[in-house]
């Protein structure tokens, strides 16, 4: 065979100037040869056998791992390489692997948490008819992991996982919502397709800071409005075999700072789900904070967030604060899922709403605006609007 190529999908995976070897009878042959691999890596395979009965069949070179793109496009910024050393030998129908497979600098950004994996290096090593063992380590922006292996096998194909990941200062962010910085100590065992994720994770940092538009009036007054469901985005393939069952604890308060809310939060939550639908279930309890509305400043009396809908992740505030407005004492109640946020306004002495904003606002009274105005008397509507 001479100029072969090989194309998927319109990509180009290999290319060798020529082939050559002998098949008689079952029997075959084949010299060392080199193929080609995306420009930058190199595949010397040799071998004989009999298709009838043994075969021994040696690989070894180096394989950019950009070309798992062409399996996995959603993967980005795929860097480093595979070292192949590996030798197969026996029956064609259960033959049996032998050698080692190298990641060295390998790395690629996971667009769904702008964050790369960086730095991952490691090997899986083949032993005839035994178990295939693999160690790696690497970095996810400046945190480290390691994740020990064993991986069972029928022929070439993987039939039970078992492994154990531990991190150290592991940065996890949400865009535009929330930064952690975490430790794990994780196991992972099942089938190629449903794997369990269980173990521990322990909140070293947290600061949630995305804004919430509270529009006070509008919460008091539309107690029932329903928010718009979420889009539910395509995970990707290498995560769908994932289920979780793994308790977050806390050595730091959760903290959040952002447009009315400067609180700590002490987390007692275990997330269980799939990568395509994540559960949190527990509490978290709310241990000093304040809460600012109309430059007021709210002394939280009592605060939790729970999380308590078995179909989806969906936190449940209940958080009350007070303020002291001249022989006022007025309490705020923020309660319901963030997107739905209900608020109630109460005093003592007693008012009306309109009386409550109006104090909040201008120190004053609907009534003693009205008194002390210049014009026709408003209504406390007019002067709430």
């Amino acid at each position: 065979v001479s100029n072969l190529l090989l194309e998927l999908k319109g990509e180009r995976i290999a290319e060798t100037n020529g082939l050559h070897g002998t098949f008689n009878d079952g029997k075959f042959k084949i010299p060392r040869f080199n193929l080609d691999l995306l420009d930058q890596g190199n595949l010397r395979i040799g071998g004989s056998g009999d298709i009838f009965g043994d075969i021994e069949i040696n690989a070894e070179g180096e394989i950019p791992l950009k070309a798992a793109n062409v399996f996995v496009p959603d993967l980005q910024g795929i860097k480093g390489r595979l070292q192949v050393m590996t030798f197969v030998n026996g029956p064609l129908n259960r033959p049996k692997l032998e050698g080692t497979i190298k990641i060295v600098e390998g790395g690629f950004r996971i667009p769904e948490l702008q964050q790369t994996l960086h730095a991952m290096n490691g090997q899986m090593t083949f032993a005839a008819g035994e178990d295939v063992m693999g160690r790696f380590s690497g970095m996810l922006d400046d945190g480290r992991f390691d994740l020990d292996a064993k991986i069972e096998l029928d022929g070439f194909s993987p039939t039970w996982i078992d492994a154990r990941m531990t991190a150290t200062a592991l940065p996890f962010k949400v865009p535009q919502t929330m930064e952690m910085l975490l430790s794990a100590d994780l196991a992972m065992q099942g089938s190629p397709e449903d794997i369990l994720v269980n173990g521990e994770i322990v909140l070293l940092e947290g600061l949630y800071y995305k804004n919430f538009k509270l529009n006070l009036l509008e919460a008091m007054q539309t107690k029932e409005r329903e928010g718009t469901p979420p889009t539910v985005k395509e995970v990707n393939p290498l995560l769908k075999p994932l289920r979780f069952d793994i308790h977050m604890k806390h050595r730091q308060p959760f903290v959040v700072d952002n447009n009315i809310a400067d609180m700590d939060i002490n987390p007692d939550i275990v997330l269980k789900g799939t990568p395509e639908n994540p559960l949190l279930t527990g509490s978290a309890r709310v241990s000093d904070g304040t809460i600012t509305y109309q430059n007021k400043v709210f002394e939280v009396q009592k605060g939790a967030v729970d999380f308590v809908n078995p179909y989806k992740t969906e936190a449940e505030i209940d958080i009350k604060g007070r303020v002291d407005i001249r022989e006022w004492q007025i309490t705020i109640s923020l309660y319901g899922p963030p997107d739905r946020l209900t608020v109630e306004l109460t005093s003592v002495p007693a008012e009306e709403d309109a009386d409550i904003i109006s104090l909040l606002v201008f120190n004053k009274t609907t009534y003693e605006l009205n008194e002390g105005g210049s014009g026709a008397e408003q209504s406390p509507a007019v002067l709430l609007s």
